[in-house]
């Protein structure tokens, strides 16, 4: 008869060679034959975190930490509960993980993680330090200290730190050389390649010009092809390929888009901002405008969730469509959805009283969302993509941040140096859309009456 340790090894090689089912059999039956053996516990809540049921994760979790406490338990623990929104208690099993190990760097970053969406930066720093001081290689920590450092437009030390997440990025295998700001020859080649979500690509996509102006040579821009085309209307640049295509002839150097930054050395003051950057597909924008312009009133875009893959910052970026029922009170709107993905469903289940347009089943990539922009008015749309396509296109467009707002938009500031066409409306306490919509409500008044010209 196999032992519960011998179970539990194989256990480990099923979820090695990604057996899940088989992981999950075999840690249950490692538990049966030993109850009071800690780790089958430990991984079972590992594998349920994984699967975003983080209340059985920490009853295994605690199962675990009853028979034998240990830093990584702990720390795994507080995942699972910011993950529930339980901050203080995931607090106290960070410090709990602190007092097993004093210079654990998972607790400490988490910690900081912690304080950092309250907004204690001095806290986050320091908890960021400690982390880095218990293992000056975890990765986390520096991106901690990055994210902080950009939100306070502590540009030079951001930037600086935020090149840790390439540790984090799959290795592409390009033959390329790394590219560190050096003058480049009338024949050489550069391809900026893009990183990380949509939106991200959006903004910094900015620097690709500015590149060839600055450093010279030739300049390309690789894309995923939902940006493909909307990417090909950027002026100033060689060209735009889609991720996986063959690399243009005489390229011989590469770097991530978004480490662009940090390369140009920009200040907060520094960067490079336009009205519009990007341009919508005339043919695309005719093929929109006469439904939108047979609609009634001003013409608002909205987007109220963002990408469900992200669960952690997802729930918090994101709305359902009744939080803006503030805002369909509002007359003399019609509303435009620039909605895609699984909350899009909400237009036909939640009873809310907007007129709203729905055009977005039409748009086949991120050209045609544009398009469909260019015919609005009026953007209104959560931290997503959306927000930042449609301030690169020029259009005024408010942006409705979680109370953690994302570095970029740079704490509590309302406008924003990247786009000189957005407001930024932040929520004033944590999970607060209800203290937020009707503030946004009565400046939707206001545009409505001046852009009638009353």
């Amino acid at each position: 008869m196999q032992t519960a340790e011998e179970i539990y090894e194989i256990a480990l090689e099923n979820l090695k060679h990604g057996n899940r089912t088989g992981a999950y059999e075999g840690l249950e039956a490692a538990c049966f034959i030993r109850p009071n053996y800690s780790k089958p516990y430990a991984v079972r809540g590992m594998m349920l975190a994984q699967e975003n049921r983080y209340f059985d994760a920490i009853i295994n979790y605690d199962r675990s930490l009853a028979v034998l406490p240990t830093p990584e338990a702990a720390t795994n623990k507080g995942a699972a509960l910011i993950e529930l929104n339980q901050w203080e208690n995931a607090a106290q099993s960070f410090l709990d993980a602190i007092l097993l190990k004093p210079d654990f760097a998972p607790a400490w970053n988490n910690l900081g993680r912690l304080k950092l969406i309250f907004g204690d930066l001095d806290g986050a720093r320091d908890a960021f330090f400690k982390a880095i001081d218990g293992d000056p290689q975890y990765v986390d920590a520096h991106m901690g200290l990055a994210f902080l450092y950009l939100t306070q437009g502590n540009f030079e030390e951001g930037w600086e730190e935020y090149e840790w997440r390439r540790k984090l990025l799959p290795v592409r295998g390009l033959n390329l050389t790394q590219w560190h700001g050096q003058l480049l020859s009338e024949d050489e080649g550069i391809l900026l390649t893009s990183e990380q979500g949509l939106g991200d690509v959006i903004q910094f996509s900015r620097y690709a010009p500015l590149l060839k102006q600055r450093y010279g040579g030739k300049v390309y821009l690789e894309v995923r092809p939902p940006l493909t085309r909307l990417m090909k209307t950027l002026q100033g640049i060689d060209g735009v390929i889609t991720y996986g295509d063959d690399i243009p002839d005489g390229v011989k150097y590469t770097t991530l888009v978004m480490s662009c930054p940090g390369i140009f050395g920009h200040s907060v003051d520094e960067i490079p901002s336009s009205p519009s950057y990007l341009s919508a597909l005339p043919n695309r924008v005719e093929l929109f405008r006469p439904y939108i312009e047979s609609q009634p009133g001003l013409k608002v875009g909205m987007c109220w969730a963002g990408n469900a893959s992200l669960p952690t910052v997802d729930r918090r970026r994101s709305t359902n469509l009744r939080m803006w029922e503030p805002l369909a009170k509002v007359d003399g709107v019609t509303w435009i959805s620039l909605q895609k993905g699984p909350a899009a469903d909400q237009l036909r289940t939640d009873n809310i009283s907007m007129t709203v347009l729905n055009l977005i089943d039409n748009c086949e990539d991120l050209a045609d969302t544009a398009a469909l922009i260019m015919d609005c008015d009026l953007v209104i749309t959560i931290d997503s993509a959306i927000a930042h396509l449609s301030a690169a296109l020029g259009k005024p467009t408010w942006v409705l941040s979680r109370f953690d707002a994302c570095w970029r938009w740079l704490g509590d500031r309302r406008d924003s140096p990247w786009y000189p066409t957005v407001t930024h409306y932040r929520q004033k306490k944590f999970n607060d859309w209800a203290g937020l919509m009707p503030e946004v409500a009565e400046d939707l008044k206001k545009f409505v009456i001046e852009s009638n010209g009353n």
